[in-house]
């Protein structure tokens, strides 16, 4: 399986407090099935979380050298998640050039808890981008949407919302945890029925550690394959991922 959203290098954001958690976190992974994890670190000014793309790298880097040190079967990736309260090309002017996930087109982004970017879509040819490069690369670039079921809005009406984000051509990424209530009841409901009439093109666990992953990932996937069978793992956490790691189209939900 693969993680395509964690929080597993250590001194950038509220993941992994160093890198012995980091190592820990690897080999939480490894033991239950994983061997690809994306480190997608928050980019978000308000939290003082800006770690350059460098920055991410270096860590990805070493953290995969020591990975093989301890002969732990899993790599890691780089990526980022960044904090988006307006449009998504506001975001990009202000931070291109972006982490994508492993260098493709695929983009991680977080709305604010509390409301829905209403403009969020991807304007592909926006005459007012000033960026040159930004402008040449906009329209091959795909947003994935992390973990909207924990929006407040979208909990009172996620077909509604979530339609909208799929028109817009933005992906959506479900976090597993959401799945058995660990972020409160009216995010399990809503995952529950995204997940029940086919709004979800990936999942992820979000973890931010060790601790976390050994608690929650052996019953939240449990509660996948409850809801939505073995093809949904299979499509969710493994082809879908793939799928984005090397830059191309994800599949249709199972």
């Amino acid at each position: 399986m693969i993680d395509l959203h964690s929080h597993i290098l250590a001194g950038l954001d509220d993941g992994a407090k160093d890198q012995a958690e980091s190592l820990e976190m690897a080999r939480a992974y490894w033991e239950m099935g994983f061997d690809q994890v994306v480190a997608t670190p928050h980019i978000n000014e308000k939290s003082g979380y800006l770690p350059t793309g460098l920055e991410i790298a270096e860590k990805v880097k070493n953290l995969n050298q020591q990975i093989k040190d301890q002969d732990i079967g899993i790599q890691i990736f780089p990526g980022a998640e960044y904090y988006m309260e307006g449009s998504f090309t506001g975001l990009a002017e202000q931070r291109w050039p972006m982490t994508s996930i492993n260098g493709s087109f695929y983009i991680l982004v977080e709305m604010p808890a509390l409301f829905v970017n209403h403009n969020m879509g991807l304007s592909f040819f926006n005459s007012s981008v000033k960026n040159a490069d930004l402008k040449k690369e906009l329209p091959f670039l795909r947003l994935i949407l992390a973990h909207p079921e924990r929006n407040e809005e979208v909990i009172r009406k996620p077909e509604a919302y979530v339609q909208r984000f799929k028109e817009q051509g933005t992906y959506i990424q479900m976090n597993l945890y959401s799945l058995i209530g660990y972020y409160g009841k009216a995010v399990k409901k809503t995952a529950e029925e995204m997940l029940k009439t086919k709004m979800v093109d990936l999942i992820a666990t979000d973890s931010h550690s060790a601790d976390q992953l050994r608690r929650n990932l052996p019953q939240a996937l449990e509660r996948l394959e409850k809801l939505a069978g073995t093809k949904a793992i299979e499509v969710l956490l493994k082809v879908n991922p793939e799928k984005v790691l090397a830059g191309e189209p994800v599949e249709p939900f199972y």
